[in-house]
């Protein structure tokens, strides 16, 4: 079994007056470079992305691992002064 996780640390969007669950929202991508099929995170259907968590995580069973490449990708990047 191969296990990707990617986290990491958000500040409280609440406190920063945002609508959104996460500020800074981050994507996991896992393919397997032999095929090209990807893997979503959490539980999706591949092509699905993760916004309401600050952790993601890819678990695979019957790939190869050696065949598997794992990636995190910022799709969106908020600045804050309070933060910087």
């Amino acid at each position: 079994m191969l296990q990707v996780t990617l986290v990491w640390m958000d500040p409280a969007a609440s406190s920063l007056g945002s609508g959104s669950v996460v500020l800074h929202d981050l994507d996991l991508l896992v393919t397997n470079d032999r095929t090209g099929r990807g893997f979503a995170p959490n539980g999706l259907l591949s092509g699905q992305t993760e916004r309401k968590h600050n952790v993601e995580k890819v678990r695979r069973t019957t790939a190869t691992t050696t065949d598997l490449k794992g990636e995190g990708r910022g799709a969106e990047l908020s600045v804050s002064p309070t933060y910087m």
